[in-house]
């Protein structure tokens, strides 16, 4: 899940909530899947995140939150948790955004 606790509504509901909102003066033209999209954009966050990771995350994390990374250990578990989710909300996102939109 990218946002814990969010809510992804289906188009049905957005489209009936921008008409009563708006009075019908907002019409929708066009609907479109962002899924392919979004599941390049998860590989591209990912990639720059691996990527820099030992040059830019490593060292904002231990200014930070040094109590987070002591250690290489540590910074190897937290890279592999951060890309487990990456793969993890790619599947997720998709078979969510597929399902609904």
């Amino acid at each position: 899940m990218v946002f814990p606790g969010g809510f992804l509504p289906t188009l049905t509901l957005l489209l009936k909530s921008m008409e009563k909102s708006t009075g019908g003066r907002l019409t929708v033209d066009s609907v479109s899947n962002i899924g392919p999209h979004y599941a390049r954009t998860l590989r591209e966050w990912r990639r720059r995140f691996v990527s820099r990771f030992e040059s830019v995350i490593v060292p904002a994390l231990k200014a930070e939150h040094p109590a987070i990374i002591n250690g290489p250990e540590e910074g190897k578990r937290y890279r592999s948790s951060a890309e487990n989710g990456y793969v993890g909300g790619a599947l997720f996102g998709l078979k969510n955004l597929t399902d609904i939109v």
